[in-house]
């Protein structure tokens, strides 16, 4: 039986360019290098899984019979719509595994594989957390954290963001992330005054879930795309992890595994604080590791009254030096830094002024843009 739908262009193309992302150019499974379109109802849907992430992208306005459902290569046909002449929509026929697209005056027949054999993702049993967030906040609280999430598969606890509520430092309830790659770990929280609750959700008691870092790269991508929704459906069970935003539905697998305490890590506050210009230590670190040498990054930090010293030493190539102008209250600490994990905290913040909190040579450093500790 041969079905038929007519898309617009435009929003095939928007689709495509989302669903894309997770299928993977090289599959031992044929049918996860496909996407699946189906009629739902009045629109059509676009759907891409590596069988950890799923995407269901929904195209509204289309016309389509009920009983339209294929599935096909999805870079193939990203190709072909990237390349055909011009047109308004895409003429689609299919009998379920050969489609045959018109684009203008050029007609594509597509092999693809039965849509019977397609595996979809679902959030089922009983759920954990249902609630809006704010979109900007979770943009926010994901781009800050993605930087620290550990790329060592052996370690795959820290291969993803830990989301769960917490509560800050002064016993309010909040949605906290969290990554750490062993190195540096970073922790933000959205109040709970940017989150509404939905089917009897109990944020405060939500258990926490660790998105893998496919999928944090994934909704970067979709909640940061243009005129996206201002809220984010959020569903979550022990397993799985569901995200709407607008016509986009993700499912994720979410990582079996245990994230580690990272609240006996992080340090106390330090009786040593300095606070400095962000932009002017960022410039700092570049000029004087411009003589580092390429297996040793380290700077060594200087503080006292008024000023910080930062200064490079390569054994093989010399020294360099500068002083910036700096806050800084305590006695004086020369501490050494990983460089290039300095100038990503430096590129991680808005504020124009950075907090650190030290207390010896040898512990961590807490960082946080000014007043804000979120």
């Amino acid at each position: 039986m041969t079905a038929q739908a007519i898309l617009n262009r435009a929003d095939f193309r928007t689709a495509l360019a989302l669903a894309v992302k997770i299928v993977e150019r090289r599959n031992t499974t044929p049918i996860l290098s496909n996407i699946a379109l189906r009629s739902v109802g009045d629109s059509v849907t676009v759907q891409s899984t590596d069988l950890d992430i799923q995407a269901t992208i929904t195209m509204p306005g289309t016309l389509a019979d009920n009983a339209f459902s294929t599935t096909i290569p999805a870079h193939l046909v990203r190709d072909i719509e990237r390349k055909a002449p011009a047109s308004d929509d895409v003429e689609m026929t299919t009998d379920g595994t050969k489609s045959t697209m018109r684009l203008g005056r050029v007609k594509f027949d597509v092999m693809g594989i039965d849509p019977a054999d397609w595996e979809e993702l679902a959030v089922t049993g009983k759920i954990n957390a249902d609630f809006l967030a704010n979109a900007g906040a979770i943009i926010d609280a994901l781009a800050f954290c993605e930087g620290a999430i550990s790329t060592e598969e052996t370690r795959y606890c820290l291969n993803g963001v830990y989301m769960h509520s917490a509560r800050n430092e002064n016993g309010a309830d909040v949605l906290r992330f969290v990554a750490t790659d062993g190195h540096r770990l970073r922790c933000r929280d959205i109040p709970l005054a940017m989150l509404s609750e939905e089917a009897g959700a109990q944020l405060p008691n939500m258990p926490g879930v660790i998105i893998p870092r496919k999928t944090v790269a994934f909704m970067l991508d979709v909640f940061g795309r243009k005129n996206a929704p201002d809220d984010v459906r959020i569903v979550v069970n022990t397993s799985k992890a569901r995200f709407v935003s607008g016509n986009v539905d993700i499912v994720t697998k979410l990582i079996d595994g245990t994230f580690p305490d990272y609240s006996r890590v992080v340090p106390k506050r330090g009786d040593k604080v300095a606070k400095v210009d962000r932009k002017d230590l960022a410039e700092c670190i570049k000029a004087v590791t411009c003589i580092s040498s390429e297996r040793g990054r380290a700077v060594k930090l200087a503080f006292e009254t008024g000023n910080l010293t930062l200064s490079v030493h390569n054994p093989d190539a010399g020294c360099s030096e500068t002083v910036l102008t700096c806050t800084y209250e305590g006695e004086p600490l020369e501490i050494g830094f990983n460089a290039t994990y300095l100038l990503a905290e430096c590129a991680n913040y808005a504020n124009d002024a950075l907090t650190l909190q030290l207390s010896e040579s040898g512990s961590p450093a807490l960082i946080h843009a000014g007043a804000d500790k979120g």
